[in-house]
């Protein structure tokens, strides 16, 4: 990938994170680990009532969107190494054979300039696109230019659903049809800006939810450190949650009066690079 003079070590970092999905934390002496969402499950669980003291949520639709793009172009990989006629060529022979079966040098040039992923969130019912563009040339390889763009459905243009007979008239349900979710990547899918858009519609959405439980310590019932990026069973009866979820960081408040500390989660599937199927 291509670094600008004005990048510091930080944008840097952040480029090449975003294009491989990867997780930028702290060793906790100073030094920086680049990780994958953890799959190491923490000795103790949260549990509110319990031995969660408080709790702080904060839900908001602000940063989701229905439609998430990246665009962007690579060089060509596909060009012949040298011209087809130069002054080395021999001249054609008296009864030349057929030539043999190639895409056309537009198709290649547009498959490695005309790129992008899309992603769904079907959650968001009303059409509320957003668009990046890719800092970097993602997707340059010979199996990537190679792929197609993945397959957009009716909604994607947001103008293409059927209003019905009268658009301006007032029902009581929504007309908009359920949409799919995104296909998850496979192992032999190429990297591409898909892979951006998954992960771009992931984090945003991430970004919108934070839960925050404080725990009296910062020793468990079983006498371990909290620490982040490990799975934690979360069993809060007030936002009616029972499942798994991922220490997204830990965070020590100290006072007069006592130590707590504080547990920021998310749902793993936020965080993975290949949530699957489930996410």
């Amino acid at each position: 990938m291509a670094l600008e003079p004005t990048d510091t070590v930080m944008s840097a970092i952040e480029k090449h994170t975003r294009q491989r999905g990867v997780l930028v934390t702290s060793d906790g002496i100073g030094g920086g680990v680049l990780t994958q969402a953890g799959t190491t499950r923490a000795s103790d669980s949260l549990r509110f009532p319990g031995n969660v003291r408080a709790m702080e949520g904060r839900i908001s639709g602000r940063g989701r969107h229905s439609d998430v793009w990246v665009k962007g172009q690579f060089k060509s990989l596909l060009r012949p190494a040298k011209a087809t006629l130069d002054a080395t060529a021999a001249p054609l022979s008296a009864t030349p054979g057929p030539a043999p079966a190639a895409p056309s040098h537009r198709k290649v040039e547009e498959a490695c300039t005309i790129r992008y992923g899309h992603c769904v969130d079907p959650d968001v019912r009303r059409y509320r696109p957003r668009a990046w563009l890719a800092a970097t040339q993602s997707g340059g390889s010979v199996a990537a230019q190679q792929s197609s763009n993945p397959p957009l459905d009716s909604q994607a243009s947001g103008l293409s659903f059927d209003l019905g007979p009268a658009p301006t008239a007032y029902h009581v349900a929504s007309r908009r049809p359920s949409r799919k979710r995104t296909r998850p990547r496979e192992d032999a899918d190429p990297w591409t800006l898909q892979d951006q858009a998954n992960w771009r519609m992931r984090s945003t959405r991430a970004n919108t939810t934070a839960r925050v439980y404080v725990v009296p310590g910062l020793l468990n019932a079983k006498g371990e450190l909290w620490k982040p990026n490990q799975l934690v069973t979360v069993t809060d009866l007030y936002s009616g949650l029972d499942q798994d979820m991922l220490i997204g960081a830990v965070r020590w408040v100290a006072s007069r009066l006592r130590r707590p500390d504080h547990l920021d989660v998310c749902a793993r599937d936020e965080r993975a690079r290949n949530p699957g199927p489930s996410a």
